[in-house]
């Protein structure tokens, strides 16, 4: 637990600079609460704050900071990034695929279906005696061995980059542990299933408008570990989430750039291309700031903030950057 006074401050953010932003500064922490970061800086919507306070990013875009009112997460195999205003280059507007909000409140979607594309060395290959319980385990709920199945699926899905799991309805999760191979709980499964492991197809979107996308999660993607066999691996498939809700998290991420857009209520979707450096930029999606910085003075500086490209690599941030509530 975390107690918090209300301050305010001036905050640089890239090329951006704005002030009389309001945080929440920590006064008073119990011994549970080891964190390994300096901060949360909350992407999500303001009526969603327990202090009643307004997101650093809603304020950048109520002043009018931002060449768009969006931001977006790239995760790619190299890093991942964070961008306030359009994507530079790699995800131009005619490539994103939008979904609408099922409202404006939470980052959240429609999930229409999971489809699951089995193929049948899934498990046989998996040695050792707990292959025949896993077997057992997937012929109890009279899943094939290989093709495709639909799991029945219709709910809400809350994309979470502050997540590094996928939360699901518990008996669903169960059903898809012992499906790939894994415990029940998800908390153990063979590392060799992120190469032999099924994929799961989500379709989200409503469907009423055109706004409709199928994001395939692959085995590398949901088998997490830290790349020692020895250590073990787990599903990012976990028991938790509410009925008929799921939360997104980082594996939904993967490989891809997630676009927020608070204006029309939606969420872009791009797949990146193959072997994309996370920091091309087309040259002019960039605003060298430090540049016209010196030949206009600090004036120039701060109205070239409007219109820049303000980006932010992990790696470089001591905070951790989520949109969840």
């Amino acid at each position: 637990m975390v107690g918090i006074e209300p301050c305010q401050d001036t905050l640089k953010w890239g090329s951006l600079r704005s002030q009389n932003i309001t945080f929440g500064q920590a006064v008073d922490m119990t011994p549970d609460f080891d964190a390994q970061f300096d901060g949360l800086f909350g992407m999500a919507f303001p009526s969603l704050s327990s202090a009643g306070l307004e997101p650093p990013f809603f304020t950048f875009a109520h002043q009018r900071l931002l060449n768009a009112n969006q931001f977006s997460f790239t995760l790619g195999e190299s890093g991942g990034r964070l961008d306030l205003g359009k994507v530079p280059g790699s995800a131009a507007d005619d490539h994103v695929t939008w979904v609408k909000l099922v409202k404006p409140q939470f980052w959240a979607v429609n999930v229409q279906s999971i489809e699951v594309e089995l193929r049948h060395p899934t498990l046989i290959n998996i040695a050792g005696a707990a292959t025949e319980a896993r077997l057992q385990a997937r012929r109890s709920i009279h899943l094939p061995e290989s093709g495709k199945i639909n799991l029945n699926v219709k709910g809400i899905g809350l994309l979470d980059s502050g997540t590094t799991t996928i939360l699901c309805p518990s008996a669903m999760a169960t059903n898809i542990n012992r499906l790939i191979g894994a415990s029940d709980n998800g908390l153990h499964v063979d590392c060799s299933a992120s190469t032999i492991g099924p994929t799961f197809y989500f379709t989200i979107g409503d469907g009423s408008s055109g706004d409709r996308i199928v994001i395939p999660v692959a085995p590398h993607q949901y088998i997490l570990g830290d790349g020692n066999p020895g250590h073990g691996c787990m599903s990012a498939f976990q028991p938790g989430g509410p009925k008929n809700k799921w939360i997104l998290g980082l594996p939904f991420f993967a490989n891809r750039t997630i676009t927020f857009n608070i204006d029309d209520g939606r969420i872009g979707f791009s797949q990146l291309r193959p072997n994309l450096s996370l920091y091309e930029r087309d040259i002019d999606d960039t605003v060298d700031t430090e540049s016209r910085a010196k030949n206009e003075g600090p004036e120039g500086a701060e109205d070239v903030a409007g219109r820049g490209d303000p980006t932010v690599e992990y790696d470089k941030v001591g905070a951790k950057v989520g949109n969840d509530a």
